[in-house]
C-alpha cells in the first residue's frame, strides 16, 4: 500500500499529469483486486464516486492510453510454466537494436521485454514449460546476432508485481 502522503505529493502539482489522485486509487484498486463492477469501485472508500463517474474516468484512462489493455495477473507456475528466468542482455556496440528487439519478440517463451539504461541494454522475462523448452528458447536467443553478453537468473518466487504486493495475496489463498 502506498503512503498517503507520498500519493498526495505526487498529485500536488497538476502540470501535464493525465490522472488525479482518484484515478490513481482506481488504478491501484483494479490492480490489487482485479475485475470489479462499477458500483463496487464507486463504493470503495478510496474512490467514493457514482458508478457513472467511475465509468467516465475509466473511459478517460483508456482514451489517454494509461490502460494499455485489460489482462489477468496470472500465476504462471500454476498453469505449467515451471521455468521462470530473467535475462539481462548487453548488446554489441553498433548492433542493430531494432532487429534484436524484433527477434526477441518473436521467440516463444519471451513474456516481457524491456529496454534498459545502464550496464545492460535489455531485460527479458522468460516463461517455459520445462527444461527442454528453456534450453530451446535460450539456444534461439543465443543465435541472435549482436548480443555481447547474456546474464541468466532463475526466478525463485514472484513477490511483487505492479502497484500491489503479492505477498499480501498469499495469506488469503
Amino acid at each position: 500500500m502506498h503512503n498517503p502522503e507520498d500519493v498526495k505529493s505526487l498529485f500536488a502539482k497538476k502540470g501535464d499529469r493525465l490522472i488525479d489522485e482518484t484515478d490513481f486509487n482506481i488504478i491501484c484498486l483494479l490492480e490489487r483486486e482485479g475485475e470489479k463492477t462499477l458500483k463496487a469501485i464507486a463504493d470503495h472508500p478510496s474512490v467514493n464516486l457514482t458508478p457513472a463517474s467511475v465509468s467516465s474516468r475509466l473511459r478517460k484512462l483508456e482514451d489517454n492510453g494509461i490502460f494499455v489493455k485489460y489482462v489477468p495477473l496470472t500465476r504462471i507456475e500454476k498453469i505449467g510454466f515451471a521455468r521462470n528466468l530473467i535475462l539481462l542482455i548487453q548488446t554489441e556496440p553498433g548492433a542493430n537494436f531494432d532487429s534484436i528487439q524484433t527477434k526477441l519478440n518473436a521467440i516463444e517463451g519471451v513474456k516481457s521485454l524491456y529496454k534498459l539504461i545502464g550496464e545492460y541494454d535489455l531485460f527479458v522475462h522468460l516463461c517455459c514449460m520445462g527444461d527442454q523448452g528453456l534450453e530451446r528458447t535460450l539456444n534461439e536467443i543465443n543465435q541472435i546476432p549482436g548480443l555481447a553478453r547474456v546474464s541468466k537468473t532463475m526466478v525463485q518466487e514472484r513477490l511483487k508485481e505492479n502497484f500491489h504486493n503479492l505477498v499480501e495475496e498469499k495469506t488469503s489463498e
